[in-house]
């Protein structure tokens, strides 16, 4: 596998102004940056997921006809790191979107890599070698079809979303060790998508209130996840 570039770009410290009419402001840190591109493409790479061991979970390729999405994961060393592709079996397309500290990684897959990109996919987790596909158990699904998982926390609940018959995403938990499902509904919105959730049990995402302006959210509480929909029949294939 190849080894990240040796591009990095430094921010230099400043000052932030942190709102206020007093006017306080606050030290920003030093940051610095490396592009680490995955040499098989390195026209179109995109990192969505970091864990606490500086693993990093993404993939290349920009899913246009013939330039499928690949994902992998970046395992990063002082002294050489390495790419290691991670992708479902038999898939035309994956993006590992998120894991945790455990060796569970979440994202989602198709079959398909048409011209018009509207490809059906699903949801699905690694878990010691072995993947499985999640999708919310609805009869209301858009077509094609639309599951993805987007983060996942160290206890193994997930969280991602699906799309409706109207094409508005709904945001959901879903549990990988007693498969179970949580609606993400977020009071007045019109839709939701769930993006991340850390051990805690805090849900963030965003969702798109009335008059079409889309909102960042993170519930208060685990409670503000209302319904629990049982697997009872469903098959995780």
């Amino acid at each position: 596998m190849s080894t990240p570039s040796g591009i990095s770009l430094s921010a230099e410290a400043g000052h932030q102004h942190s709102g206020g009419g007093m006017g306080h402001f606050r030290a920003r840190p030093m940051l610095s940056f490396s592009t680490l591109n995955n040499q098989n493409d390195p026209t179109f790479n995109q990192l969505l997921g970091i864990n606490n061991h500086g693993e990093i979970a993404g993939y290349f390729g920009s899913g246009a006809q013939g330039h499928p999405n690949k994902g992998y994961l970046l395992f990063l060393s002082r002294h050489r790191s390495r790419y290691v592709n991670e992708n479902v079996p038999g898939a035309l397309q994956t993006q590992v979107t998120g894991l945790n500290d455990r060796g569970v990684t979440v994202g989602f897959w198709s079959g398909q890599n048409t011209a018009s990109q509207m490809n059906a996919n699903l949801g699905f987790y690694s878990w010691a070698g072995s993947f499985h596909s999640v999708a919310f158990p609805t009869r209301h699904n858009s077509n094609p079809p639309v599951n993805q998982l987007l983060g996942v926390n160290n206890a193994g609940v997930t969280v991602g979303f699906y799309t409706d018959a109207k094409g508005n995403p709904h945001g959901y938990a879903y549990s990988i060790t007693r498969h179970w499902f949580h609606s993400v509904i977020v009071p007045g919105g019109v839709s939701d998508t769930a993006t991340g959730i850390n051990s805690a049990g805090a849900i963030s995402g965003f969702y798109t209130g009335p008059g079409g302006v889309t909102r960042s959210r993170r519930p208060d509480h685990p409670a503000d996840v209302p319904r629990r929909v049982s697997d009872r029949g469903l098959r995780n294939q």
